[in-house]
Formats: C-alpha cells, structure tokens, sequence
C-alpha cells in the first residue's frame, strides 16, 4: 500500500501553483485551491491534538491525587502559510470578475470560522498552562473540548461549499483538449462522490460508545466505487503525457485500496465492535486518510503534469477536506435479534447454449458467486458446530451452566455484493433468477448471524439463567428449521449455477488442466452421491447404506492417468504451495477413506462423512484457483441437520441389575439351644452399583448403545489438549469417544 504524506503534497501544490503564473484566472483559483489545503493541514493537527488530549482527560478523571496530564499545544501558529494564501486569494479574486466577489465573500465567512476555532485551541492551551484542571478536575476542558465539534462542523460546510464554488467557476472556463477532459471529469466525479460520502458520517472522540455503523454506507459505496473502477479501466489513456498516464494508474490503484479498506471493515467486523464505535473510528479515519492523500493528491498531481505536457489544458486543483468529529456519549441501541428470513419468489429459467466462450467479467461472476456460497457455507458449519458441541444434545434440565464464544465469524457480506455486481456480465435470462436466489441465502443467513450474536450476549451475560433456557433451546429449534431451508436453496443455486455455466464450451478443452479438472470433478460427483445417500440412510429415508464401489474405481483410474491427464504441467514438489499435482494426489488419498468411514455407519454418524468430502471440494479448489484456464469451483456442503436427541439403538440393553440374595442368619456348624439367646449384629454395606460403557462396536454390539439400567454418572472430564495429543491415535480418538459418551447421556447423569 502506497503511503502520503500531507507535508509533501503541500511542496507538490506549490509547484504546480507556480507553473500557472502565466493565467490570472487560474492562478486565482489554485490560491484559493491552496489555502483550503492549508487550512486542513492545521485542523488535521488540531484533531489529532484534541483527539490525544481528550483520551489524557478521560484517564485522569479517573484517577485520585495529583494530576499530571500531558500538555496541549495549539497547532495553529500565527503567520501560518494559510494566512499567506489567503492574501493571495484576496488579491487575485478580482481578476474573477462577478465570480471573484461571490468567491471572496465565502472566503471572509469561511476565515471568521476558522479564526474561531484558533481562539478556542488557544484558550485550551492556556487553561493547561495556568493548570485550571487543579481546580475543576478538569470541567474547563471538557466544555471547551465539547465546543469543537459544531465549529468544525460549521467550518467543514463552508469549506465544502467554497470547494464546490471553485468547480462551478472552473467549468466556465474549461479549454477544448477533449481527452484529457475526459480523464479529468471522470477523476473528479469520482472524488467528489467519494468526498460526499465522508461528508454523511462523524469520527466520535469518545470512542467507548456507540453512535454509528457504517455498515449501510460502506455497502452502497462498495457497488458504486467499483462500477467507477471499471469505467475508469476502459479509458484509454495511450494519447495523454507519460507522466499523466501513471498518475491515472495510481488514482485507480487507490480507488483499489479503498475499496479494500471498505471490505476489511465489513468482514472484520465482529461482535465486540459493534459495541462501540473504535473500529468505525479507525475505518473512518483511514479512508480520510487514503482521500486526501491518494486520490486528491494523485488528482492534482494529474493536472499539474496535464498543464506542463504544453497542450494549453486548463484545469484546478481539488482542496482537502478536513475531518468531521463529534464527542457523543451515547448509549449502546439495543442489538436487533428479530428474525429476517424472507424467501423471494425464484423465477425459472432454461439456460440458453451458445457457441462463445465465457469472457473474463463473465467468469469472475461465477467465482464471486461459488466464494459467496462456500464462504457462508464454512462460516455455518463451523456455526453448527458449536451448536452440536454445546446445546444440539441437552434438554437443559437441571442446566446451570452454557458456554458459547463465536464472535470471530461474520457473513459474507463483501461477498454477497461483489456477486451481486457481477451479475450484469452474465447472460440476461438467468440473471433474475441467481439475483433471487443469493438474496434468499443471504437473507437465511442474516438472521441465522442474528442468532449467533444473540446466543454470544446469551453467554457473556448469562441471560439463559433468568429463563432456564428457554430462549436458547427455540434458537436451537429454530436453527435446525434454517438448516434443512438452507441446504435445499443452496443445493438448488449449485445446479443452477453449474447449468448456466456448462451452456457454453469450454475455451480450452483438450488442455491438460481441462482434462484434469474433469477427470477430479466426475470424482468430485460420485462422493456426493455417496455423501447425500449416506444422509438419508441417516435420517431413516433410505433403507440401506450405500458403498465405496464406484468412488475406487475412480480412484484407481485417477491415478493411473495422473501423468497423462496432467501432461505438460510442471511439477514443483508438495513443498511448493503452488504444485497442482499435490490437490490431484490429494484428493485421491482422501478418496480412499470412504470405505473405511462407510463401513463404521450409523455409529460414526454424519459429521466424518461430511468433513470427508469438504477436504476433497477444498482440494479440488485449490487445484481450480491454479489452473489458467477457466474452470468452476465446487461449493461445499453445508452441515444441514443435526439431532437434538442420540440416535435410538437398534436393541435397547435391558436392564442389568443383580437381584440381591438373602442372607442366610444361621451360621454353620453351631446349634442352637432352646434355652439360649443369641444375638447376631450385622453391620449394613453400601454397594456402589458400577458398570462398564463400551464405546466400540466392533468389541460389543449395538445393543451395549444405551445406559438403561445403569447407574447414575457424575462425571468430570479433565481433556489434555496439548501438543503431545497431536497425533490421529490421541486426540482425535479422545474427541470422537467423548461425542459418543455424551450422546447417550441421561437426565439423570451429571
């Protein structure tokens, strides 16, 4: 990422100040151009002050005794350059003739603003120095630093509009250089658009609370920036000078990084930050940032070269906009749980062949939308998860405790729009219908994510304990109803999707990359028939299991072919990410687990199953992102159902109780008189009823699946996850027998 520097920038204005000497006008509207920079130069520096100061406040408020804050230093200096160009603006105004008087008129306004703001910095300044804190802990600077925000917020509208007003005089006097017009234009909507949309959000100094999400914002403008992006990338700008030509690569380069800034924002954007507003502070103060200092500078750097490249172009220069910033104490909104799932009427579609081959926007549409299902879908499983190892198998009676920390996961926001972007690049019939079908999802998906935030608070304020659980067990209800929807829509968009994109030919068919991936993908489709039949068996809808027949007879061709299929592609080692012959190998060593795993159904139950064949899509991706030619990710199978209670055995243990033997009170070997006593004492014995849990069929039986008749457990596991467990005969062993043992767990069991 490329790093600006206002202070530099300020020396490159001045250059291209004086080069344009020569033309009063323009000379007229640089200076004034210059002193709105100037000015945001110092209120940058008088934020970043206040900003510090207003954190050193706050920490001192809390302390007792004696204080010592740092010093604030009022960054506004007098006989400042500002100053300078504000002479200069004054002077030169008159030769704007009717323009001028309207254009000095903001300038006397917008310098009132800014001399108000400098005698509030300097009282502050003085306060500290007379050390007033001492005696009103600090009140004077609190009620001076709260009088900031309205005249910065006054002074950033006047600046604004006089920035506007400079454009409308510029295009007055626009010169007939028709190419490096249309760069100039493009770039300029583009900051000003860009420049509008900082306008409608505040940085808020008191950061611990919460005012403002900028999700909806940065969304919409996600879309437009990137539309701009492709327009921009159309132009060609063979006819403009050297110089102009890598300016306009690094204003595009910029609008990249933005863009990027804008996607960190949303995908990083976790529970704990919607708690406050640091992490919008931070986002906010970036793109202010990357702005001012990437694209306005690289605008302006645009004219400069155009006006010196001697083709008579007349142009100005953009100001910078300063920093907008409040200090809102707010409290916390109470977070929105209410469910969104809405499903949208899908309508059909019949994909239409033709004999082009997809372009380069088209195929980017299809893999922005397999990311955006296999990204929601990773994001879910690991979601359902949790819900399996914490709540999917309790009934919460006699429940004291509840432990979920999923706060790292966020859907796929980013995602979502980028596909949605994509759409208009693919053919007009289906287009309806993918557009309705990802909203569906992503729809789904939202409200599930309501859920995961809902069940976080749930953990770390330990709401279940108020209800017993009540409202856990109906989001666990209710999740498990999402889960069979989700998996019928996503399995249905993965047809469509496929279909759409088989309806033209492949642009190179007989390479060995095309040849591989066909040869992996028809793998890739029997497993899942095999993963799909081995659900139903699950879910009692098929009466038998299926086998591994067909998948190692694929295998064992897969690999018989692996040096033909893969002719004329290097091979850089397994060490080396990049080698597609370790995806090609791997799928096949994975493949042959599918026996093995069938062959221990129904106890293993569905989650080996299905991480089985998530690897083999993880691999058979990986090998899709390395081919150069076109090929279709897969998508990944979601963990689309989960059981709230064990399965049944098959032939319940009966119960296993010894009936106790009477004791016999005649000892041996004595008589007993008719005339004698005896008193025989017994002391009474406590028997603890053990028994002995067998955890592997092959040892036992199916019937030895159930604790009917057993006694009642009171357990505490002590599980060593250290490293010394890494090994498939440890932990992974340790985990699968801990599941089971818990499946079959009783209410009375601790």
């Amino acid at each position: 990422m490329r790093i600006y520097f206002i202070s530099v920038l300020s020396c490159w204005l001045l250059w291209s100040s004086a080069s344009l000497a020569q033309n009063p006008r323009q000379k007229a509207l640089n200076s004034m151009a210059q002193y709105l920079t100037f000015n945001q130069k110092m209120l940058l520096a008088l934020f970043e002050e206040c900003q510090e100061y207003y954190e050193e406040v706050e920490r001192q408020k809390l302390k007792k005794g004696a204080f010592a804050p740092s010093r604030f230093t009022c960054p506004i200096l007098p006989d400042n350059e500002s100053e300078y160009w504000y002479g200069q603006s004054l002077s030169l105004s008159a030769s704007l003739g009717a323009d001028g008087t309207t254009l000095k008129s903001q300038l006397t306004a917008l310098q009132s603003l800014l001399d108000e703001i400098t005698r509030l910095a300097r009282e502050l300044e003085t306060y500290h120095q007379l050390k007033d804190y001492e005696r009103d802990h600090f009140e004077g600077a609190a009620q001076k630093l709260a009088k900031f925000p309205a005249l910065m917020q006054g002074y950033q509208k006047a600046h604004y509009d006089l920035a506007r007003q400079l454009e409308q005089v510029r295009f007055r006097q626009l010169s007939n250089t028709p190419t490096y017009l249309v760069f100039e234009k493009a770039m300029r909507d583009i900051v000003w658009e860009e420049l509008e949309v900082l306008r409608q959000v505040r940085y808020n100094l008191a950061e611990g609370a919460r005012t403002q999400d900028l999700k909806e914002v940065l969304i919409r403008q996600l879309e437009a920036t990137e539309a701009r992006i492709w327009q921009m990338e159309k132009l060609n700008p063979a006819n403009l000078h050297y110089q102009a030509q890598n300016t306009v690569k690094g204003f595009i380069q910029m609008l990249g990084e933005i863009q990027e800034t804008r996607k960190y924002y949303l995908n990083e954007y976790f529970y704990e930050d919607r708690l406050s507003d640091a992490k919008a502070n931070a986002v906010l103060k970036a793109l202010q940032n990357m702005l001012n200092g990437g694209l306005i500078a690289d605008f302006n750097l645009f004219v400069q070269y155009c006006q010196n490249s001697g083709t008579g172009f007349l142009s100005a220069n953009i100001p910078f906009i300063p920093m907008i910033w409040k200090i809102d104490l707010g409290q916390n909104p109470a977070p929105d749980y209410a469910p969104r799932y809405q499903a949208a009427d899908i309508p059909g579609f019949v994909p239409v062949s033709k004999p082009e081959v997809w372009n380069k926007q088209a195929y980017q549409a299809f893999l922005k939308y397999a990311e955006f299902l296999n990204e929601g879908i990773r994001t879910y499983n690991f979601f359902n998860a949790h819900l399996l190892s914490n709540i999917a198998y309790q009934d919460f009676a006699n429940q004291q405790r509840f432990y979920f920390n999923y706060s790292k996961y966020v859907i796929p926001i980013t995602q979502y729009h980028y596909a949605r972007l994509y759409t208009q690049f693919l053919p007009p019939e289906c287009q309806a219908s993918l557009l309705a079908q990802a909203q569906n999802i992503m729809s789904l998906w939202e409200e599930m994510d309501a859920y995961r935030l809902e069940l976080t608070a749930q953990y770390a304020q330990k709401k279940y304990l108020e209800d017993n659980f009540a409202r856990i067990a109906q989001i666990r209800d209710r999740v498990q109803q999402l889960s069979q929807i989700m998996e019928s829509l996503t399995d249905s968009f993965r047809r469509d999707l496929w279909a759409v994109f088989e309806s033209r030919p492949l642009d190179k068919p007989a390479s060995s990359w095309q040849r591989s991936a066909r040869a992996l993908h028809e793998l890739v489709l029997e497993e899942r028939k095999v993963l799909l039949a081995t659900r139903d068996y699950l879910q009692k809808k098929n009466a038998s299991l299926p086998d591994a027949n067909a998948i190692d007879a694929l295998l064992r061709k897969l690999l018989t072919d692996e040096y033909d299929n893969m002719k004329g592609i290097e091979k850089l080692g397994r060490y080396n990410g990049l080698c597609p012959y370790s995806p090609y190998e791997d799928i096949a060593k994975e493949g042959q687990r599918w026996a093995e795993i069938l062959a221990k159904q129904p106890r293993e139950g569905y989650e080996p199953v299905l991480k089985l064949y998530n690897n083999t899509i993880q691999e058979y991706n990986r090998f899709v992102s390395l081919s150069p030619d076109k090929c279709l990710p897969e998508i990944y199978q979601p963990a689309a159902f989960f059981f709230k209670e064990p399965l049944p055995a098959s032939n319940p243990r009966p119960a296993t109780r010894p009936n106790p033997t009477p004791p016999n009170n005649t000892p041996k070997g004595i008589q007993v008189g008719r005339d004698t006593v005896i008193i025989y004492r017994t002391d009474t014995v406590f028997v603890y009823q053990t028994d002995t849990v067998y955890l592997d069929n092959s040892m036992v039986g199916e019937e030895f699946y159930s604790l009917e008749g057993f006694a009642p457990n009171n357990m505490v596991l002590l599980v060593d996850v250290s490293g010394s467990m890494n090994a498939p005969s440890r932990l992974p062993l340790l985990k699968t027998s801990l599941k089971k043992l818990v499946g079959i767990m009783r209410p009375e069991d601790e």
